[in-house]
């Protein structure tokens, strides 16, 4: 049996900190923290970090947690890549494109009565592979940014223009939802210790009920973790509970059994995986949302050697 060493890290912060830069002053001039030039320093190296960020199907700039990554990103200019707003339109385009292509292939074979369509006039066995809607940059170093997904369903369309508002974001209607299980990935160099973020479609039922492990959000986990392993991601931060905020719904129970539903797909990919691995060993950070109780906290850090197997120490040292 091959096994392989990974660094396993329990955290309980806002998922966005780890995107925020530190300052702080010094003789009344305002200064970075180190670890800003240690990110930048790796941004084409082989040791990539890559943040899982849950949205909602919608490719703007305009929900809660994605308009703060992008006001983040906005806080300083990115001289390597696009900025996040033409990232975001970039991807957009390509899904109207890629959605297109869909219906017009659909409708061909429809005619020829050689596939079975759903009520939207799309071909149903080709709705759960995953497929990239892109392909990677730099000889497959880093990920584009017009990755626009692995599926996980598929996504309803309306149409509509779009601009940048005042502030930057995106502002317009929707022409393509994406649906839960879906990725698109941006990528940036301005941020405190992200290279790539992962934006996972999500739905708010995965915050209120239980979920299985082929649940689109989990498939789509595993193909996060799939394209990480392939492109030089030494470093991913998944939220451990699948949300980024707490709520009186979650119960200690719950989270729980969320935490060991992630846990042991994170690990079962791990294992299935040979290429996430190698020499070097991998950095998993799982987040926990703040406000957590302690005693869950706890409860959570004894549960992580539970389930990954935790090297045991030798003492070397002569008697």
């Amino acid at each position: 049996q091959l096994k392989t060493m990974h660094n396993m890290r329990l955290l309980c912060c806002d998922v966005l900190e780890l995107c925020k830069h530190s300052t702080t002053f010094v003789g009344g001039t305002r200064t970075f923290q180190p670890h800003r030039l240690q990110t930048a320093m790796s941004l084409y190296s082989e040791k990539l970090s890559a943040l899982i960020l849950l949205v909602d199907g919608r490719i703007n700039t305009l929900g809660h947690n994605k308009k703060l990554f992008a006001e983040i990103a906005h806080q300083s200019t990115d001289f390597h890549f696009p900025n996040i707003d033409v990232q975001v339109n970039t991807i957009r385009q390509l899904a109207q494109t890629i959605k297109q292509e869909q219906k017009d292939a659909s409708n061909r074979q429809c005619s020829s009565g050689a596939l079975t369509t759903d009520e939207n006039g799309l071909d149903v066995p080709s709705l759960h592979n995953s497929s990239s809607l892109s392909d990677f940059s730099n000889d497959g170093k880093e990920p584009g940014y017009n990755l626009a997904a692995f599926r996980g369903g598929d996504a309803e369309s309306s149409t509509s223009g779009s601009e940048l508002g005042p502030a930057g974001f995106l502002e317009h209607s929707e022409s393509v939802v994406l649906s839960p299980g879906d990725i698109y990935i941006t990528r940036h160099s301005n941020l405190s210790e992200v290279h790539v973020a992962f934006h996972l479609v999500t739905e708010p039922s995965v915050s209120l009920s239980d979920i299985a492990a082929r649940h689109p959000v989990m498939v789509g986990l595993r193909n996060c973790l799939h394209a990480a392993s392939h492109h030089d991601i030494h470093t991913i931060t998944i939220p451990l509970l699948m949300v980024h905020k707490m709520s009186p719904e979650m119960t200690i129970n719950w989270c729980l059994k969320r935490a060991e539903l992630v846990m042991k797909c994170v690990k079962g990919f791990m294992m299935e995986s040979t290429s996430w691995g190698g020499g070097d060993a991998r950095t998993t950070q799982f987040v926990v949302p703040e406000g957590l109780s302690e005693e869950l906290f706890i409860e959570l850090c004894e549960m992580l050697p539970r389930v990954f197997r935790v090297a045991s120490t030798r003492n070397l040292t002569k008697k």
